[in-house]
């Protein structure tokens, strides 16, 4: 049995600052994240963005999509 219900075709992972606790935080150059997903075989899929550039407080951070059943 799968982790993630059949009809589940898209999982998005959002990120975003809490702009009331700290009212001037952006994600930018200077810090750097990485997404590490683990499959059902346990193999990894590590995925590090490129810096941000904009003063984003809000970003997709992972798109998963699933292109066979299972």
């Amino acid at each position: 049995m799968g982790l993630v219900p059949d009809d589940v075709v898209t999982i998005a992972v959002i990120v975003s600052i809490d702009l009331q606790a700290q009212p001037s935080a952006v994600f930018d150059q200077y810090h750097f994240w990485q997404a590490d997903i683990t499959q059902p075989s346990e193999a990894q899929l590590p995925f590090a963005p490129g810096p941000f550039s904009s003063s984003e407080t809000v970003a997709i951070a992972v798109e998963l999509y699933r292109h066979t059943p299972g």
